[in-house]
């Protein structure tokens, strides 16, 4: 979701960010199908809750596994702690005021860490000792007032950082990879005017050098469905995640997975849609109608979540929310109900109950770890595991 559309549109103009695309065409055009049994042996899940002792944080933060470890981000603080499989404190290792003001997302490079807030590219090594910290940056060949007046899906500068839901990972050792939208007021998914084209020429990715911050290329489409359904941008966003060989990504509103090899060539898709899921959304021609219902529509309506590949057991997890026909214009997508479906290959073996902001991150020889537990109120910090499920 764009925040302060119209301040944003005139930061990007004037600001030198973004790629390039070769292609004006969807990311499902010409895909192969697969047809995806359902065998589903995985009804319901044990999940136990793991509580952790942090003194201070600020409960806007995110967790991730890494070999043994978990580690908690806090995105206000911009901190990073570290925890033990059992939840115990292991160090703070970049404790506030020591990294980025906030942190957006995070990825490995081999040993080393890299965070990311906005623009700025921080790398660490292993030890949490700062090497580097980037820009983004590229060399614009366009003028203002043609960029203003007549922007174009191969421009540049059209483009900036996705901040909502956000993901980095490195394509090698050099390359980062991360989700970008477009908030120009003539070439973006929010009014009725220019939908359409958007959804059919917008690249939703960026290849970036993190040791120079260079903008290099805009990858990949949104799928068929946005160019058939233009007017719901509400449930434009997506997800990814990428195994050894192989990226798969995934659409709010899409039921298909979308499997591309290393160097984002297509594959092929596959996917069943979730159980009892409400997608009467609501359609929108302008951003001040869509963001008027973004937080009860997030709340009220099915949409598919975070996606999480584990290869080595040829697993593919995705969240998704059903819908809460109880839903407020006060609440948002953590009111929402939320289910899980787990793939076997391309096979729907499971789909389970789970709990509200429920996400993978990662797993060990005896079980799953997820993200998702909050309790500000309580003040009460946690993360999930369950048993591997027995195929």
């Amino acid at each position: 979701m764009l925040n302060n559309f119209y301040s944003k549109v005139f930061i990007v103009l004037l600001l030198v960010m973004t790629g390039c695309q070769s292609k004006k065409e969807s990311t499902t055009s010409n895909w192969e199908i697969k047809p995806t049994a359902q065998q589903l042996s995985i009804t319901q899940i044990g999940i136990d809750t793991v509580f952790v002792n942090l003194p201070k944080f600020s409960y806007r933060g995110f967790w991730k596994m890494d070999g043994n470890q978990l580690l908690y981000f806090d995105k206000m603080y911009g901190a990073v702690s570290i925890f033990d499989k059992i939840g115990k404190f292991v160090s703070t290792p970049l404790p506030k005021g020591k990294g980025p003001r906030e942190i957006d997302s995070w990825c490995k490079n081999g040993s080393n860490n890299v965070l990311f807030e906005g623009c700025r590219i921080y790398q660490y090594d292993s030890k949490w000792q700062k090497i580097k910290v980037s820009s983004l940056n590229t060399d614009s060949t366009i003028s203002k007032k043609e960029l203003i007046d007549k922007p174009k899906a191969s421009y540049l500068e059209v483009y900036e950082v996705k901040y909502f839901q956000n993901n980095h990972t490195m394509l090698d050792s050099t390359n980062v990879l991360f989700n970008i939208e477009s908030p120009h007021p003539k070439f973006n998914g929010y009014f009725s005017a220019f939908a359409k084209a958007y959804y059919q020429q917008a690249n939703i990715f960026a290849r970036v050098n993190i040791n120079t911050g260079k903008w290099e290329k805009n990858l990949l489409h949104y799928s068929d469905y946005y160019v058939a359904h233009p007017n719901v941008p509400n449930f434009s966003n997506w997800s990814y995640d990428m195994d050894v060989s192989k990226l798969y990504l995934n659409f709010d509103a899409d039921s298909l997975i979308y499997v591309y090899d290393k160097q984002l060539k297509p594959l092929y898709a596959f996917g069943r849609k979730g159980v009892n899921m409400n997608q009467k959304y609501i359609e929108t021609t302008t951003y001040k109608e869509a963001i008027k219902v973004f937080s009860q529509e997030r709340a009220a309506k099915g949409f598919y979540s975070t996606i999480k590949r584990i290869a080595k057991l040829d697993l593919t997890f995705r969240c998704y929310t059903t819908g809460n026909s109880e839903a407020d214009i006060f609440d948002d997508d953590d009111a929402n109900n939320r289910r899980m479906q787990i793939y076997k290959g391309t096979v729907l073996v499971g789909d389970v109950q789970v709990p509200s902001r429920f996400n993978i991150i990662g797993y060990d020889e005896n079980f799953i770890y997820a993200d998702g537990y909050l309790d500000e109120s309580n003040e009460k910090l946690a993360f999930y595991k369950f048993k591997i499920p027995t195929l």
